[in-house]
């Protein structure tokens, strides 16, 4: 294969959908350390990782996600919900809240740039 993460997160994708999971996770764990800042493979990684229970291996990848895009609502609550899962309440408690200040925010700063101060008024 190329050395480039994009044929072997589909090669990831032909082995899932053929119920090979050993190879799935081995061709997504590939696509990762080929190009580790690629962000939808390493969050596809800690989704599978997540669903097989295996929440360290999980979290590490999803913090690398939050660590590649840093405000990222998705990454943020991914890395919560994995935390949560390891029993670390109040980190995951954290994580949520951000995250909804976050997306709270985005929507007040969007009204505020396009202008709409009426609908700034409404929120």
């Amino acid at each position: 294969l190329p050395k480039s993460a994009a044929p072997r997160t589909r090669l990831a994708m032909v082995y899932a959908a053929g119920g090979r999971e050993e190879e799935m996770m081995a061709a997504l764990r590939d696509a990762v350390a080929l190009e580790p800042r690629d962000l939808a493979t390493r969050e596809r990684l800690a989704s599978e990782l997540f669903d097989r229970s295996r929440h360290h291996e999980a979290l590490k990848h999803a913090e690398e996600a939050l660590h590649l895009r840093p405000r990222g609502a998705s990454q943020a609550v991914a890395v919560a919900r994995i935390q949560q899962a390891l029993g670390e309440t109040f980190e995951a408690w954290k994580g949520y809240n951000s995250t909804v200040w976050q997306l709270s925010q985005a929507a007040a700063f969007k009204g505020v740039v396009r202008g709409d101060r009426d609908a700034l008024r409404t929120q």
